[in-house]
């Protein structure tokens, strides 16, 4: 159902992406080991309709670039246990808003503007199958906006796979 008071089309369309990455996705481990990417994701995105945080989060940010929206992956790292969840943050109404594709959650607001509001982070991942992941946005760990140079052909692979 679309909501009536969105800022722009740039909002609708991060959003009916997000919506549709949600939908066609599940979580689930990766077969090669969970904090690696495969080597086609695609492939095994097409093969198994899931995949870890990694995957989701590639997949929505290849889709909104080729949707025309600004988008980077954002890696959240614990520094002491080496845990780490990655989301997505799309540019537009002039700042950026973070989406969690793998939780299928999203923010009017970035991660550096959810460190500062924790109720709103543990209400929103307390409904989520892993509400534990809070604490890493809660706590002083360590955050990289990540450089993806893997796009290319990926997005004609994934219009081949989902949107035939």
């Amino acid at each position: 159902m679309i909501k009536q008071d969105y800022k722009s089309f740039d909002e609708v369309k991060a959003i009916a992406l997000f919506d549709f990455v949600c939908k066609n996705t599940n979580k689930v481990d990766l077969k090669e080991g969970y904090f690696e990417m495969p080597k086609d994701f695609l492939k095994y995105l097409s093969e198994n309709k899931g995949g870890s945080c990694g995957i989701h989060s590639m997949v929505f940010k290849l889709l909104c670039n080729k949707a025309g929206l600004k988008a980077r992956r954002i890696i959240i790292k614990n520094k002491d246990t080496n845990f780490s969840h990655k989301v997505t943050e799309i540019f537009y109404d002039n700042r950026w808003h973070m989406y969690d594709p793998d939780l299928k959650i999203r923010f009017d607001e970035s991660l550096k503007e959810l460190s500062k509001k924790p109720d709103l982070l543990k209400m929103k991942y307390k409904k989520t199958t892993h509400p534990s992941y809070v604490n890493l946005y809660l706590s002083d760990n360590e955050v990289y906006y990540l450089r993806d140079t893997r796009i290319g052909s990926y997005i004609q692979k994934f219009k081949k796979i989902f949107l035939k």
